[in-house]
């Protein structure tokens, strides 16, 4: 049993540090990144989109400021913490009813403290409506 246990246990710990090292920490600050780079929607939608903080070693306990999230008008972004992860967050995407087909770039950075030491990522949003959106694509 103590075998299994132990065995079990190195299993879990190399899964982690394999997708751990997938994810290109940074070499010192922290980097922003995105679970997708594009996510197309119908105008008068909703879309999620996880974000995380990456900490370089470095910076494991170094305390950082809020995110900051610039879009263009039409686009309504909103974001949420998560309670058990400081580094891990929520963005909700909604376009207007009356936003034209088009491609978007929502700029993800910190804010506040560190805010210098954090880079920025961005991700695009397409809107459209069937043959509008390949060609907005």
């Amino acid at each position: 049993m103590k075998k299994t246990v132990t065995l079990l246990l190195g299993i879990l710990v190399s899964i982690a540090a394999i997708n751990l090292s997938a994810q290109e920490l940074p070499k010192t600050g922290a980097a922003l990144t995105v679970s997708t780079k594009s996510i197309e929607m119908k105008t008068g939608q909703s879309a999620q989109v996880e974000l995380v903080r990456l900490r370089s070693k470095s910076y494991q306990k170094a305390a950082f400021g809020v995110i900051r999230i610039n879009s263009p008008e039409g686009i309504k972004v909103e974001f949420s913490q998560d309670a058990a992860n400081v580094d891990l967050f929520l963005i909700t995407v909604s376009t207007s009813e009356t936003l034209a087909y088009g491609k978007y770039t929502i700029t993800v950075q910190g804010e506040g403290k560190n805010a210098s030491k954090v880079k920025a990522t961005m991700f695009s949003v397409l809107v459209g409506d069937g043959e509008n959106l390949a060609q907005v694509r």
